[in-house]
C-alpha cells in the first residue's frame, strides 16, 4: 500500500458549524448515540467534529491509535 502524504488544513468557524448542524440532525434523525466527523493524522485518529445528543460518549479532540488499513 501506497503511504499518503496528509495535510492538516484549518476548517473555518461557519464549516465546522455546518458540520456541527447536520451531525446534530443525523444522530436525531437515525436515532444514533453519536455522529462524528473524524481527522485522520496517521498513525492517529481525532474525533474532529461530535454531535451534541446527550447519549453521545465522544469528546471532540479525543484521539487514539489506530492501525492501517482502517477499513
Amino acid at each position: 500500500m501506497n503511504d499518503v502524504s496528509v495535510t492538516t488544513r484549518a476548517v473555518p468557524a461557519e464549516k465546522a458549524s455546518s458540520w456541527q448542524k447536520i451531525l446534530n440532525l443525523a444522530a436525531r434523525i437515525y436515532e444514533l448515540p453519536a455522529a462524528l466527523v473524524m481527522r485522520v493524522d496517521r498513525p492517529y485518529i481525532e474525533v474532529f467534529k461530535a454531535s451534541s445528543n446527550p447519549d453521545n460518549s465522544y469528546a471532540e479532540g479525543g484521539t487514539g491509535r489506530t492501525s492501517w488499513p482502517l477499513l
